[in-house]
């Protein structure tokens, strides 16, 4: 059976346990093999949110955006990433999104945004914890 780490990154960063941060302080539940099928499937009962939940017919591209935060890409690498990404949509290749997590997206809506993703990227990993989720 499988371990989950439920982590405070508050407690991390100060708690005794600082020295191994974010993970210093942190409980460790047992759980069911198919659990992110569970959580993702709860999360998403009788959603009716704005995100659509159909499967995109070309790969989905989602960068995570983390630019309003002190954790960001310089503006000209943010710049060249979007540019080479949207490059690759007007190709016809990919499905390409920007989402930002940081500013207050209700989870079941994350959530929703995550589901469909086949490649993902971010500078940092606050929207990267829903990934296993979905």
């Amino acid at each position: 059976m499988p371990l989950v780490v439920l982590a405070n990154r508050r407690a991390g960063h100060n708690g005794p346990g600082a020295l191994y941060k974010p993970w210093g302080d942190v409980l460790r539940l047992p759980v069911a093999e198919d659990y992110l099928l569970q959580l993702r499937d709860l999360a998403l009962e009788n959603y009716t949110g704005p995100v659509g939940l159909k499967p995109p017919s070309r790969p989905r591209v989602v960068y995570l955006t983390r630019q309003d935060t002190t954790r960001r890409l310089t503006d000209e690498a943010n710049a060249a990433l979007i540019l080479a990404l949207r490059g690759l949509k007007t190709e016809g290749l990919v499905d390409f999104h920007i989402l930002n997590f940081a500013t207050g997206v209700d989870f079941r809506d994350q959530v929703a945004h995550m589901v469909n993703i086949d490649v993902s990227g971010s500078k940092e990993t606050q929207g990267g914890v829903r990934l296993p989720i979905c």
